[in-house]
């Protein structure tokens, strides 16, 4: 079944698929991984999707299975998709991270005239909030939601991604955390695209501190207020050359 959906274009189908890997990976003590051909094959199909989805869960899944062939299998499929279009393998994982359509790490869902919030609080903590047409916040799932098929499922397919955000921001904090390790830069029009405006990353690197190169001089940055603020508190200027 894993081997069917090669071509399988399909967000929720690829998630599966990644699901379907972990869950595969699992060690049972004294025997080893649960379903290691079943993993592996779904590895395969994952690498490649014609987009870089699956190679974002491949990236994320890299971080959560701990046998070392699996690592290397996967490292070996991530370093092919990056080969064949001229690129690192770590800008092809930043490239494949997907924002979940949030905007500086929150989201709406709509619900007629209601509306459930979605925040990224912390590392793996996502908060949900209703909040009713007047704007003041309900405090449990508004009955007509749970009551209405259509509703019913857009509001599991709202949980299932914010499943889904849990797992990546916890991925992205531990893939951010060995940058170090290849002695990463990129140029402040890439660094604005997948870092400081991305719906997902920038709620990770605006809590950092950057070193940024402007007119041969390094500085050391932080975001505040919309500005890259230097440890001193002053306002510095940014731009394509930086």
């Amino acid at each position: 079944m894993s081997w069917s959906l090669l071509h399988a274009k399909n967000s929720e189908l690829l998630t599966l698929l990644s699901q379907v890997t972990h869950k595969s990976f699992e060690k049972i003590p004294g025997v080893g991984p649960k379903a290691a051909s079943i993993g592996n094959a779904a590895i395969y199909v994952l690498a490649q999707s014609e987009d870089l989805e699956g190679i974002s869960h491949l990236s994320r899944l890299r971080m959560t299975i701990t046998q070392n062939n699996t690592q290397k299998l996967i490292n070996k499929y991530i370093e092919a998709a990056s080969k064949a279009r001229g690129i690192s393998p770590q800008e092809i994982e930043e490239m494949s991270i997907p924002d979940f359509g949030l905007i500086e790490g929150e989201k709406d869902w709509n619900f007629e005239e209601y509306r459930l919030k979605v925040k990224i609080e912390g590392i793996g903590k996502i908060s949900q909030t209703w909040h009713k047409p007047d704007g003041k916040i309900q405090k449990s799932v508004p009955a007509f939601v749970k009551n209405t098929e259509e509703h019913a499922l857009r509001l599991k397919k709202a949980k299932a991604e914010v499943k889904q955000i849990q797992k990546y921001v916890t991925a992205q904090r531990d893939r951010i955390d060995r940058s170090y390790l290849h002695n990463r830069s990129w140029s402040y029009e890439a660094f604005q695209k997948y870092y400081v405006h991305h719906g997902l990353v920038s709620f990770i690197s605006k809590l950092l501190v950057w070193k940024v190169e402007i007119d041969e001089t390094w500085h050391y940055v932080y975001w505040h207020t919309d500005n890259w603020k230097t440890l001193d508190g002053r306002t510095i200027d940014v731009s394509s050359a930086t």
